[in-house]
């Protein structure tokens, strides 16, 4: 799914991205050659990109806890692509590692780790706290949606420091996803926080409605 640079939107996303999005077919095997893999900056690339296989598997099936516990049909449906696209992301990033002849193992993020555990008692609280459950879900779903740019943008940077083109190129796709995700998820709190202010009520108001 693409999405054109909205006025006034700012974000270090380089737009042009979307010029290159490309799939698993386009991938080729030996991505890198075998002078790449001597690089110093190899070693570091490998790790982030191992990294990487392993948030998208955690954050997807923590977003499927969200989709399940809120109530607003439009943020269950931001959701629902969210899963789509990490689901995507993992088989190009599997893909990566076989055009590499690396095995595709996932390192585990402490940082993904601790915001998984912390949304789980989020969601277990949800009864207690419904008129704020999906506005905290909401937040707690564009951190790690921030995150993830955050760690491509570095793969990315690693990418080109190799000088492996269509590395970058895939790469690039999930992160254009991403940054769409997240302008939707932006675009959705900035509703509810206006629909609080209209109401002036005490408790924030259901997407729902």
């Amino acid at each position: 799914m693409f999405f054109d640079k909205p006025a006034g939107h700012h974000t270090n996303i380089d737009w042009r991205f979307q010029a290159h999005r490309c799939t698993n077919q386009q991938i080729t095997r030996n991505t890198m050659a075998p002078a790449y893999k001597e690089s110093a900056f190899y070693p570091i690339f490998l790790s982030e990109l191992r990294e990487m296989f392993w948030v998208e598997e955690k954050i997807s099936s923590v977003l499927r806890r969200f989709q399940d516990a809120v109530k607003s049909p439009d943020f269950a449906r931001i959701l629902r692509q969210g899963r789509t696209h990490a689901f995507e992301h993992t088989n190009r990033v599997r893909g990566l590692f076989e055009s590499l002849e690396e095995p595709a193992e996932g390192a585990k993020s402490a940082a993904i780790e601790r915001w998984a555990q912390d949304m789980e008692q989020v969601v277990a609280d949800q009864a207690a706290n419904e008129n704020t459950a999906d506005l905290t879900i909401m937040i707690a779903a564009q951190k790690a949606g921030r995150y993830k740019i955050a760690c491509y943008e570095n793969l990315i940077t690693l990418s080109q420091i190799l000088a492996a083109e269509s590395v970058e190129k895939v790469l690039e796709g999930n992160i254009i996803d991403d940054a769409g995700t997240d302008l939707l998820l932006r675009e959705l709190s900035e509703r509810y926080i206006h629909k609080e202010a209209v109401l002036r009520k005490g408790s924030l108001p259901s997407l729902a409605e």
